[in-house]
């Protein structure tokens, strides 16, 4: 089972969110390896993302990242996508380009962590891009969801938005 797909002990998990989201834990907080396994670290990364009130690719955009990928000109993607993660909200573009960066890493290691680009692409996917109506339709994107967050790992120098990450 790969890295992310092994989930943590859900009170771990959510002692974690808690402690995290806690009002006095500091900003630039580092999560102790002793305290912290990697289970339950990577299940509070995609429990958060999951629990946003919008996804972090946006409801408004959603169809046309799907759209850009249904294309057969891989370049056309590749620059559709570009130009769709610059129309994101600012604050949703720093936050995919903090996460992609991470995900070319833990995909560049995938031969111990068995998290390829393509596993990536389907746990992350349906989180990044989720629809916001639950129909057969959607069901039949997420494929294309998960086109997505390849092309954004496996072209993250193309596509990275190119914007400054304030440490605050």
């Amino acid at each position: 089972m790969g890295l992310y797909r092994i989930g943590g002990v859900n009170s771990k998990v959510q002692k974690l969110m808690t402690t995290v989201f806690s009002s006095k834990a500091p900003v630039d907080m580092d999560l102790d390896p002793e305290m912290w396994d990697n289970k339950t670290i990577t299940s509070g990364l995609k429990n958060y993302l999951r629990c946003l009130s919008e996804p972090l690719m946006t409801f408004k955009l959603h169809k046309d990242f799907i759209m850009a990928v249904k294309s057969d000109d891989q370049n056309y993607r590749v620059c559709a996508v570009h130009a769709l993660v610059h129309k994101l909200p600012e604050r949703n573009r720093e936050m995919l380009e903090l996460l992609i960066k991470h995900l070319v890493v833990v995909s560049a290691q995938n031969q111990s962590n068995l998290m390829t680009v393509s596993n990536l692409g389907v746990i992350f996917g349906p989180t990044l891009m989720r629809s916001q109506e639950e129909t057969v339709a959607a069901m039949m994107n997420i494929k294309f969801q998960n086109i997505v967050v390849e092309i954004l790992i496996e072209n993250f120098n193309k596509v990275k938005p190119q914007i400054h990450v304030y440490k605050y």
